[in-house]
């Protein structure tokens, strides 16, 4: 028979006193690679985006590329950078999801996760700190669905596990008009 390996659980770091508080307390309550991926991963994106240099270069190519080129900025080479970091930061969250929090490999997960995670991030309108307020929502709603779906027998659990995208269907359609994408996002730029 096929067996899935497992990797060994990593330790829960709590934080203490916050850690207890109702509600909030599970915020407080993870592994040490959530923590860096929460609350230092985001706000060092939001830094660096929107109160450095580096930042206003990579925002300016994706707005206008031609002002950026116009100012000498090295349209492809930011872009190419900024591909880089983003992919490598996308495949460690791809990873964390089924080698931390599942402890298994399998090809098959989080393929479902992968439209939300693109609709969270143009529902939180292309900022780091709105995607994070997103994300947290969602996971509270995972949580709720999963923990409704062990306690509630009236309900289909179908249903329940149906909501997390029924949410983002809904918010996409409410919410997607009034969002604002860089102006030359998946445009090519060629030099004049």
């Amino acid at each position: 028979p096929l067996v899935e390996p497992t990797l060994p659980q990593t330790r829960v770091l709590k934080i203490p006193f916050i850690g207890d508080a109702p509600f909030i307390g599970t915020l407080f309550d993870q592994t040490l690679y959530t923590y860096v991926g929460i609350y230092l991963v985001t706000p060092l994106l939001f830094l660096i985006l929107y109160k450095t240099r580096w930042g206003l270069i990579i925002r300016a190519v994706g707005e206008n590329p031609k002002a950026a080129d116009a100012l000498k900025i090295r349209v492809h080479l930011v872009r190419y950078l900024a591909i880089i970091v983003g992919s490598a930061l996308m495949a460690i969250g791809g990873a964390f999801y089924p080698l931390i929090d599942l402890r298994t490999f399998n090809l098959n997960v989080g393929g479902e996760w992968s439209w939300i995670a693109m609709a969270l991030v143009v529902l939180g309108n292309w900022n780091p700190l709105w995607i994070w307020l997103a994300c947290i929502f969602f996971g509270s709603l995972n949580a709720a669905q999963a923990w409704l779906t062990t306690t509630t027998a009236q309900i289909p659990y179908q249903f329940l596990l149906a909501i997390p995208y029924l949410l983002t269907v809904g918010l996409s359609a409410i919410f997607g008009k009034r969002v604002r994408p860089p102006k030359a996002i998946l445009q090519a730029y060629r030099r004049e």
